[in-house]
């Protein structure tokens, strides 16, 4: 898995869900550094589907990397136009320099503007709300799709098989019976002998045979032979043939499943780019692997069970910009507001300092004026003693 398309992902999620005040899920490691309990999950869910990723899930990044460089294009333009920052919060806070009312946070002509910008930069030209609806290409889907010509090509189920294999490993591995025509090879002291008769049973203790008038210790006999006349090394031969066939079956019809299914997804992911669809499912994926990983490890449930209703989410860049600008406008609306009423209190305090000096420019004057009413009155000199 490429982490340059994991990156981008991972921060527009980031970015998506702190708006809407969500928490995102931590991310469990990866590589060498993965705690013993991680790699304990990481082999469950393997176990559990064979598609498994590191994190649990279906998905393999790559597959939708036009839908990933989309996502994060719109999430940069979303931002840009809705989560303002001071200076353009600032057109609507304060008052035009010539008066008149403070201008109107309004989303609606906003998003236009972007659409429109989103529509010509990021899908070329096709619309940000595309005709139709865009096919089910996931990993699940095409699975599905794919099983009928699956099964033209490996008709048998696997208990019909595994009956048949055991049937083949008695005829391949036959536990020697009184009075078989054997040959076997055994080591005596350094040397090797090989004889062939009749198979007349054991010794005490089942610990040697008696071929003719031989009697072989059962531990000089040949790893060939010795299955043929021990039961437990027979048996666990004829387990081992069962489940070396079996598991030869499973991994030849796994890769013609998935020959098929990535050919199906490969081309309706290409027809949905096409069309100008996104997938948007790759973020809630993520948040739901580590809660499936640490709940469903006793295999009570398939990840792909759980992960089926939400992975299918191809949609339009106009839900996704709905999606985005939602948390990010409530944000810029609730700044907007909080800096409006600050700036309305400073211009209030700002007339309340002007009618306070104003007030006391027109005592000041008051006090003035009856000096200049008599301007001829003089000063009254004491009299003489």
């Amino acid at each position: 898995m490429k982490k340059g398309l994991i990156l981008p992902a991972v921060l527009v999620f980031l970015l998506n869900t702190a708006l809407v005040g969500q928490e995102p899920a931590g991310m469990p490691p990866e590589g060498e550094n993965a705690t013993e309990q991680n790699k304990e999950k990481e082999q469950t869910a393997e176990e559990l589907y064979p598609y498994a990723k590191p994190l649990g899930t279906p998905i393999d990044r790559r597959e939708y990397a036009v839908s990933l460089q989309r996502t994060e294009e719109i999430a940069k333009r979303v931002q840009k136009a809705f989560l303002l920052d001071a200076a353009a919060r600032a057109a609507y806070v304060k008052q035009p320099a010539g008066g008149g009312e403070v201008r109107k946070f309004d989303e609606k002509e906003i998003r236009a503007a972007l659409e429109e910008q989103i529509s010509k930069e990021v899908l070329g030209g096709k619309s940000v709300n595309p005709a139709g609806k865009p096919l089910d290409a996931t990993r699940l889907n095409a699975r599905s799709a794919v099983q009928e010509a699956v099964h033209r090509k490996f008709p048998k189920s696997e208990e019909q098989l595994q009956g048949e294999l055991v049937k083949e490993a008695e005829q391949k591995y036959p536990l020697a019976k009184k009075g078989d025509k054997v040959t076997v090879q055994y080591t005596s002291g350094r040397f090797n002998y090989r004889i062939s008769g009749t198979f007349y049973g054991y010794g005490i203790r089942g610990k040697s045979i008696m071929i003719n008038s031989r009697s072989v210790a059962v531990r000089d006999l040949s790893a060939q032979d010795i299955p043929k006349f021990s039961k437990p090394d027979n048996e666990a031969m004829r387990k081992r043939y069962v489940e070396t066939k079996l598991r030869k079956y499973q991994d030849e019809k796994f890769k013609y499943e998935k020959q098929l299914s990535d050919r199906l997804l490969q081309k309706q992911i290409a027809e949905n780019d096409g069309n100008g669809f996104i997938f948007y499912g790759l973020f809630k994926v993520d948040r739901l692997s580590k809660t499936l990983q640490a709940k469903y490890r006793d295999g009570t449930l398939l990840p792909e069970e759980r992960l089926k209703g939400c992975v299918n989410e191809w949609t339009s860049a106009d839900r996704i910009i709905s999606d985005m600008a939602d948390g990010m406008i409530r944000v810029t609306r609730k700044r907007i507001d909080h800096e409006r009423k600050l700036e309305e209190r400073r211009i209030a305090e700002e007339k309340r300092r002007q009618q306070e000096e104003e007030e006391k420019k027109r005592q000041e004057e008051s006090n003035k004026k009856p000096d200049e009413e008599n301007p001829d009155a003089k000063e009254e000199t004491p009299p003489n003693e």
